[in-house]
């Protein structure tokens, strides 16, 4: 007959033996490990999205298209408002030295003592008629002058208006260009937005190192 298989208390078993110490350092391995597996995930789900949203090449042809034929557009109106700034120029100093002759033949006929006190009234209207056209022509001559070399908020004021004509001339390729830019805009903010996630990353990678070394050290002191 076959003895019989001593009964066994569960509770007097065993239990299975405890993890050494250095469990703490592996699991911590662990964690930086999978922390890391998940900042290489991200990272290559940003460089997706940035293959997403640069333009193609054909966008950026296009784009380049765009903004030749913008710039030329504004370079073009840019020298028609300077040749329109100068012709006025020309026409204002010419018609205001013709005003002053006017002016100085005038004064030379003023009326004498013994002239009738209706001629003198008429002749100071007409001198002073003179004078304010000759005012006129003056202040418009100093308008165009600034208008030609002045500066606006953006740049020279000559520059300003004619980007104001194409825009008004030219609707639809002021759109491209906008959009375009805009574009541009985007692509440089997500640059930047990278470079500081890359240097975010770097400075998380050197704190795990750094806590790493000094537990060892410290473990090192107790033991």
């Amino acid at each position: 007959m076959k003895p019989a298989t001593p009964f066994k208390n569960p509770g007097s078993v065993r239990e299975t033996p405890l993890p050494p110490a250095h469990s703490d350092v592996t699991a911590d391995s662990d964690s930086i490990n999978i922390l890391e597996q998940v900042q290489l995930l991200h990272d290559e789900q940003q460089v997706l999205i940035a293959s997403e949203q640069l333009p193609p090449q054909d966008f950026q042809s296009d784009a380049t298209a765009i903004e030749q034929k913008y710039n030329d557009a504004v370079d073009s109106a840019i020298t028609d408002k300077e040749a329109q700034a100068e012709n006025l120029e020309n026409r204002l100093e010419s018609q205001i030295d013709k005003q002053e002759s006017v002016l100085q033949q005038m004064m030379s006929q003023q009326p004498g003592f013994l002239s009738l006190p209706g001629q003198k009234s008429k002749w100071q209207s007409q001198v002073q008629q003179q004078q304010a056209l000759l005012s006129r022509l003056q202040n418009r001559l100093e308008t165009v002058k600034e208008i030609h070399d002045g500066m606006g908020l953006h740049g020279p004021r000559i520059h300003e208006l004619a980007t104001a004509k194409v825009r008004h001339e030219k609707p639809d390729l002021a759109e491209g260009w906008d959009e375009m830019r805009e574009a541009h805009r985007a692509h440089e903010n997500l640059k930047r937005r990278q470079e500081k996630e890359r240097k975010d990353k770097i400075r998380r990678e050197k704190v795990p190192s750094l806590g790493k070394s000094n537990s060892l050290s410290l473990t090192r002191i107790i033991e």
